[in-house]
């Protein structure tokens, strides 16, 4: 299941926890303990990810957002740096959401259709590839909102606010990459393709 891929409830919330340690800390002390304390939550929760043996490049990630949102906020000196990147992140996505489908490669099959059991001749078949590229878009709508919402918590400088909506909007994402391997996943038992042939995924 993609929830187990992603470590499940606990794997969740330990990629959240160095966000939710900087937002409790700044908002009971100050910027200046906060970051510490974050940087230290983010090489556990590292260490936390190597020992259950998670590829090395996803911990890694987890570990460079947070240094990099650290940085940030110590280069502008204010709470709300902390969350320049994950602010930017959506705007990357978009475009790579954008470009997948202009050369008909549609980022949610690229990224799902193995983990939905198809095969790799999925854009020969026009259900799932329109089914991708419609779940494509839907992730555009969603990085569109997020990045909207954040971008205006941000210049309202509502620093627990843009804690919590870092934090929920994987969890959007999440829906998302689940109900579309439902669907693919009932596409692909439905028989063959509208041509007549069986489809080859």
């Amino acid at each position: 299941m993609v929830l187990n891929r992603a470590g499940g409830v606990s794997g969740m919330a330990v990629a959240a926890a160095p966000t939710v340690v900087f937002a409790v800390v700044n908002g009971l002390a100050s910027l200046n303990p906060a970051l510490p304390a974050t940087v230290v939550t983010a090489l556990l929760t590292f260490g936390w990810r190597l020992r259950r043996r998670e590829p090395l490049r996803q911990a890694m990630v987890g570990l460079l957002i947070a240094g990099a949102c650290a940085a940030v906020a110590v280069f502008t000196g204010e709470a709300r740096g902390f969350f320049l990147v994950p602010i930017l992140i959506p705007v990357a996505a978009i475009a790579v959401c954008v470009v997948s489908l202009l050369v008909r490669r549609p980022l949610a099959g690229l990224l799902l259709n193995r983990l939905a059991g198809g095969r790799p001749g999925w854009r020969d078949d026009p259900r799932l590839l329109r089914l991708y590229s419609v779940a494509t878009l839907v992730c555009i709508a969603v990085n569109v909102f997020n990045f909207a919402v954040q971008l205006a918590l941000f210049f309202a400088n509502e620093t627990a606010w843009l804690a919590v909506a870092h934090i929920v909007s994987p969890v959007l994402f999440g829906v998302v990459v689940v109900g579309t391997i439902a669907l693919a996943r009932r596409v692909m038992g439905s028989g063959p393709t509208p041509g007549g042939q069986p489809c080859e995924y």
